[in-house]
């Protein structure tokens, strides 16, 4: 039986950064990850000097959970067990809270088929409502998904005053990938809740067993010099996309157990590798050759990673960076860039404000060393 563990006039808030991806993306995600097993380099972030992904819960006398949702502008009220059970499409509004509850015990299943949902609301102490805000658009290649469902997570643990570390919630997250089938892999929440830049590791595991991820933080350096620092640059390119069709179109591949294919995932491991080495050593060079590498990886997993938008852009600016990639699956979202000085990204950023156009825009970030927080008012 859930219990809530907080009073009447008191808040939930958590809070989480955004993942950048800078090697072995695709490495982590189902089936590949599990029978092979994946290596990415990545690192938290915020954005505009803001943790832009947010979830607030307080009780409510009412015996229902409602949902809100301050970006999307949209509420629903749940009181009945079916309404949880409708969690399946990543389309619909709400699908991660919706998972979350079902994994968290708010099901037939768990609590018997002759208890209504109002009935067990009142029966822990009432009602409560999920307020969530996330400050950067859909489909925009930062691992928002995963990282709104841990953040999630997180809030209900605590509302419910569960002990749960960051392995718990990680394996938690990769469960609701999988029931709203998006399919995703491990590395957006990694990258989210768990604060700085880092190298992350899983080894081959059974499918959906506890996938035991070994982190080894990296030298901040490169992102925290006021000098090199000064030589990324994080470009929003007002594309978006879902991810899923791409996720579903790798997974067949993998599958059909293409040797040429699953080489080409043990050569994304590798760039994962380089990348670690070049961030431990200061070498901003060769982070920004990695990072190359690692885009020209990307487009070989999946044709749409790119388009002719974005492949016009890169190749008018490049006489101003060194390596640049989409972040995430691709065909839009944010872009990363890695100049070789500060005077040449200075130029990157006057090219990219005279191209820019409709919603396209440089953002401002920097590196978030906390991840995930979850406070009680």
């Amino acid at each position: 039986m859930h219990k809530l563990e907080i009073k009447e006039d008191q808040y939930i808030w958590a809070r989480s950064p955004v993942r950048l991806d800078l090697a072995g993306g695709w490495s982590d995600t189902p089936p590949y990850t599990f029978r092979h097993g994946g290596k990415v380099v990545n690192m938290a972030v915020n954005l505009n000097d803001e943790l832009p992904v947010q979830v607030y819960i307080r009780r409510s006398k009412d015996p229902t959970i409602k949902l809100h949702s301050i970006d999307l502008g949209i509420s629903e009220k749940i009181s009945d067990f079916s309404q949880i059970e409708k969690y399946t499409d990543p389309k619909l509004p709400f699908v991660n809270i919706k998972a979350a509850l079902h994994l968290l015990g708010f099901n037939k299943q768990s609590v018997g088929n002759k208890i209504k949902l109002s009935g067990y609301l009142r029966s822990m102490g009432g009602g409560f409502e999920i307020t969530t805000f996330v400050a950067i658009p859909k489909g925009s290649g930062l691992g928002v998904s995963s990282i709104l469902g841990s953040t999630i997570l997180g809030a209900l643990h605590k509302l419910f005053d569960n002990n749960r570390d960051h392995q718990h919630i990680l394996n938690e997250t990769l469960k609701l990938e999988q029931m709203f089938t998006s399919g995703g892999g491990w590395q957006d929440q990694a990258g989210g809740i768990i604060g700085s830049v880092k190298y992350l590791e899983s080894e081959p595991c059974e499918e959906m067993s506890f996938l035991n991820l070994g982190i080894e933080h990296l030298d901040s350096f490169l992102f925290e010099n006021n000098e090199s620092s000064h030589c990324f640059t994080l470009y929003y390119t007002g594309l978006t996309r879902l991810a899923k069709n791409v996720l579903q179109n790798v997974v067949e591949r993998v599958n059909k157990n293409d040797s040429e294919y699953l080489d080409l995932h043990g050569h994304i491991k590798t760039l994962a590798q380089r990348a670690r080495s070049a961030i431990s050593k200061r070498d901003l060079i060769s982070l920004g050759q990695t990072v190359k590498e690692s885009w020209l990886a990307n487009k070989n997993i999946h044709h749409s990673t790119s388009n002719q938008e974005i492949d016009t852009l890169l190749r008018k600016l490049k006489n101003y960076y060194i390596g640049a990639k989409l972040l995430g699956a691709g065909g839009g979202g944010y872009c990363f860039f890695v100049s070789e000085s500060p005077d040449q990204a200075k130029k990157l950023r006057q090219k990219l404000g005279e191209y820019s156009i409709g919603n396209a825009r440089i953002v401002d970030w920097n590196l978030n060393t906390q991840g995930l927080r979850v406070s009680l008012s």
